[in-house]
């Protein structure tokens, strides 16, 4: 596998950077079931998820710095690591880099030349934003727009015929589970039942693992409704803050001379967040999904100059990484995104930056959030030097008119001279 990866690599040409999207690992659900016992904290992510991800992370190091693609030594320079806001996705994240740098990857005591940290690891530096401002990788539950397309799917028709034809196999669900659908979201049940599967816990009331499996099918076929991916609307506020970040990175890249400035440029970006990012970025790009991603699920974009200076993206994915079974034999898939020309196994620049091209050409991020999410950004520039122009303008009104009544009164104020009171002109 190795030297097959290794001959890919070289056949791509010149590799100029490398960025993983990827989901959280193994975590316990969100919420409990009645007479469920869940042994991990709700939401937070598991031993066995943290095992996950160090080893994914050990694979992607075979893949990319064991080949010299990218320094197998962390370097600020080089490495640019973000994830969301949250603990599983934060921990997930500093699984994957100790998998993915070794134990002599850290600093050294310059006398001594050992580790200044125990595990010989170095601290690593990992960019997020407050929750309410991730639209990076969770615009697709952030932005009006996406929220009024996921609102659209859930009420069209096709839906209401889908709950119908489905309602045997879901009322035989709550039954099991000893809960209805007013009490609990379908989505929530099947997390709860996903861990227990996982984790080799018994199903509640009597289920098989066959059902499981049929549960498993309306599931999957939530997932990808909840995330409308074929609707442009969705797709542009769920994905555009995304691609514009990654198309202005990438064309810096390739349009700029070996240089200084150029070869400051990250090689290797790692983002992190959740179901939401993966499904969003997946179907957006033209990959038809009919699988929720399970954990440690991941995209990978490379970008490559070839020997006639041809820019290239290549994608690759794995969308169904089993906990326990597959996270020992990480083989990415390739896949070749709608906007790119058909027959080929790359996508050159030109043709998919053109696709994105009225967001990521935009004056500003302001802009974009008000024309493509459909609402203005939280803690905006704009927003908040109006509020502070509101305010200077009310002081100095206030101010004025306080100097007024000073002068008022001093020219108006009685004094008295030799008993008697004068009024001073």
């Amino acid at each position: 596998m190795f030297l097959l990866l290794l001959f890919i690599a070289q056949s791509y040409g010149k590799m100029i950077s490398v960025r993983v999207v990827e989901r959280h690992g193994d975590r316990a659900p969100l919420r409990e079931l009645p007479n469920v016992q869940i042994p991990d904290p709700l939401g937070e992510l598991t031993q066995q998820g943290l095992n996950q991800l160090e080893k994914i992370g050990s694979k992607m190091r075979e893949i990319y710095a064991e080949n010299g693609i990218v320094p197998k030594q962390y370097d600020p320079r080089k490495f640019f690591f973000y994830t969301t806001h949250v603990d599983r996705t934060k921990m997930s994240q500093s699984a994957f880099a100790h998998g993915f740098f070794t134990s002599t990857s850290g600093p050294e005591d310059p006398d001594t030349k050992e580790p200044i940290f125990g595990t010989g690891l170095t601290p690593l530096p990992s960019h997020s934003v407050l929750p309410h401002n991730e639209y990076l990788l969770l615009s697709a539950s952030r932005c009006k727009n996406a929220l009024d397309a996921i609102e659209e799917g859930q009420k069209s028709d096709s839906m209401k015929q889908y709950y119908k034809d489905n309602a045997a196999t879901l009322n035989k669900l709550f039954n099991q589970v000893g809960t209805t659908a007013e009490g609990y979201d379908i989505t929530d049940i099947i997390d709860v039942l996903i861990y227990l599967n996982e984790h080799n816990l018994p199903f509640p009331g009597g289920m098989t693992k066959a059902d499981f499996d049929e549960y498993m099918k309306i599931f999957d076929y939530l997932s990808v409704t909840y995330s409308p991916v074929h609707n442009k609307k969705f797709c542009d506020a769920a994905t555009g803050m995304f691609m514009k970040k990654l198309l202005r990175e990438v064309s810096q890249e390739v349009n700029s001379p070996p240089s200084d400035a150029s070869s400051e440029l990250p090689v290797f970006y790692h983002y992190h967040g959740h179901d939401w990012t993966i499904n969003s970025v997946f179907g957006c790009l033209g990959l038809n999904n009919t699988n929720n991603p399970s954990y440690g699920s991941l995209i990978v974009i490379e970008t490559h100059v070839d020997d006639n200076d041809q820019k290239k993206v290549y994608f690759k994915f794995k969308k169904a990484l089993n906990v326990s079974k597959e996270a020992e034999n990480l083989q990415l898939e390739e896949w070749t995104p709608k906007y790119c020309p058909a027959g080929k196994e790359y996508c050159d620049f030109d043709s998919f930056s053109k696709q994105w091209s009225p967001y990521w050409q935009q004056a500003s991020d302001e802009n974009w959030y008000k024309d493509v999410c459909g609402m203005a950004i939280k803690g905006s520039n704009t927003i908040l030097v109006i509020i502070l122009v509101v305010l200077a303008v009310v002081f100095a009104l206030s101010l004025a008119g306080l100097i007024v009544l000073c002068v008022f009164y001093l020219k108006t104020k009685p004094e008295k001279i030799a008993g008697k009171e004068v009024t001073m002109q």
